[in-house]
């Protein structure tokens, strides 16, 4: 399964340290925090463990860049990592929640980014 990288927010850390924090442990790189894309949730965020309990989560979506380090997958949470267009999201398995909030990320940085 293909999605991109996240993880919970420890106490009174800000939304935006943890996706800074979250990005160095599992994939060994330094980023920039861009901006705010989008703080999504709904239908589509259900998740179901193997114990039965059911969660539905709230994704608060960073657009970043790439600050320094090497992209290498921390091999617990993360076994394997690599960059992707928006051309071969298609092709790639994704939770259900990625189609609703990918081409929001890809909009949001040609809008800001793109020269």
């Amino acid at each position: 399964m293909w999605a991109p990288p996240g993880g919970g927010i420890d106490p009174d850390e800000r939304p935006e340290h943890t996706v800074v924090r979250e990005l160095h442990e599992e994939l060994g790189v330094d980023i920039e925090v861009r901006g705010l894309i989008g703080v999504f949730g709904g239908p589509k965020f259900r998740t179901t463990y193997p114990n039965g309990h059911q969660v539905a989560y709230v994704n608060a979506v960073y657009g970043c860049a790439l600050a320094g380090g090497v992209l290498t997958p921390d091999g617990e949470e993360i076994t394997d990592a690599r960059f992707a267009t928006e051309e071969e999201l298609a092709g790639l398995p994704m939770p259900a929640w990625s189609p609703r909030v990918l081409p929001q990320a890809f909009a949001w940085w040609r809008e800001r980014w793109s020269a």
